[in-house]
């Protein structure tokens, strides 16, 4: 019995571990730990731990941005945990499978998991389960361009986070607003609601969420015509995403460069930081039309300069990514499958 709990001990520490590695961006040897945890809870024939790993698993590649990885292994940790009546970590692997499958376009499949996330965390009367799920919920809406449900989404988060003392929670609320504010062109309320997202971020040490808020900030001054202080903050953003090995926040940054700099007409300036906001994101599975976005104005600067043949290049890629996600399509389904529920 003493050799069985130590064997459990030390699964339940490799996992551990592993999850403090990932927020490092120790991304690796986060995997060397979890495949470890997962050789040992196998032989314990340890269906609830294993489900727990598989969700960690599936945490790890969704923050590197391998979210066809990252939807499997939440789907084989949702396949045990469902299972079981003593599992304890149910609404959190919805949520984890919810965000890979927003990351892949598929809203409707993110909205059906995340209302099946929220229900639950209803039923335990956990406050802070339902300010992160309403969190997610309202960046599906927000990805749907459902602006008024998004909003209103967005600031329910925040008012239930300030209720359970979920500072994480706030945080991304904050930083989700600014970019839903982004999205409407008020660039007032984008960069008031940034830089909230990265003071709070930088107290906790959330060292990546700073990073990308900086990236909405710059965005926001750059519209407001302070180019010099949008540059300043980005660069900021810049050294600790690189410093964090981040390279979704990294992406982020270059694109906030970019625009930055067409939006003073300099364009040749501009294609590097578009360019090296694509390199960031060959080795994910990132597919949206954000990576649409900047395939376009790819093609805008390559056309302003006289390089038409990397034009249309660009704009080929932009056309096929745009039909491929069929969001109108999407919207549709989202919306009838989210109506059900309210």
């Amino acid at each position: 019995t003493r050799k069985l709990h130590y064997k459990e001990g030390e699964a339940d520490a490799l996992n551990n571990t592993s999850s403090i590695l990932m927020r490092k961006g120790e991304f690796q040897i986060a995997k060397e730990k979890l495949s470890e945890a997962e050789i040992i809870t196998k032989s314990l024939n340890d269906s609830l731990r294993l489900s727990i790993i598989y969700g960690n698993y599936g945490m790890l590649f969704g923050m590197q941005g391998k979210y066809d990885s990252s939807v499997t292994y939440f789907k084989n940790a949702i396949a045990i945990a469902e299972t079981s009546k003593h599992a304890t970590n149910l609404g959190s692997l919805y949520n984890g499978l919810a965000i890979g499958y927003q990351m892949k376009s598929n809203y409707q499949e993110a909205l059906s998991y995340q209302q099946k996330s929220l229900r639950i965390a209803e039923k335990q009367n956990n406050i802070s389960a339902q300010a992160s799920t309403t969190l997610n919920m309202g960046n599906t809406y927000q990805r749907l361009e459902d602006t008024l449900r998004a909003e209103k989404t967005l600031l329910k988060a925040v008012e239930l986070a300030l209720q359970a003392g979920a500072k994480n929670v706030e945080i991304y609320s904050y930083s989700n607003l600014a970019s839903l504010y982004q999205d409407l062109g008020e660039w007032e309320k984008d960069y008031d609601y940034a830089i909230q997202a990265a003071k709070l971020a930088k107290e906790l040490g959330d060292t990546a969420i700073e990073a990308a808020s900086y990236s909405k900030a710059g965005i926001a001054l750059s519209n407001l015509e302070r180019y010099e202080e949008a540059k300043t903050l980005i660069q900021k953003g810049m050294v600790i995403a690189t410093t964090e090995k981040q390279p979704i926040i990294i992406s982020q940054l270059n694109e906030a460069m970019g625009r930055t700099l067409v939006l003073q007409q300099k364009y040749k300036e501009a294609i590097p930081y578009f360019e090296n906001c694509l390199e960031a994101t060959q080795d994910t599975d990132q597919y949206d039309g954000n990576v649409a976005f900047i395939n376009e104005q790819l093609a805008k600067c390559y056309e302003i300069i006289g390089n038409y043949e990397n034009a249309l290049i660009k704009f080929k890629k932009y056309a096929a990514i745009k039909d491929s996600i069929r969001a109108k399509e999407n919207i549709q389904k989202a919306t009838e499958q989210t109506m059900t529920y309210e």
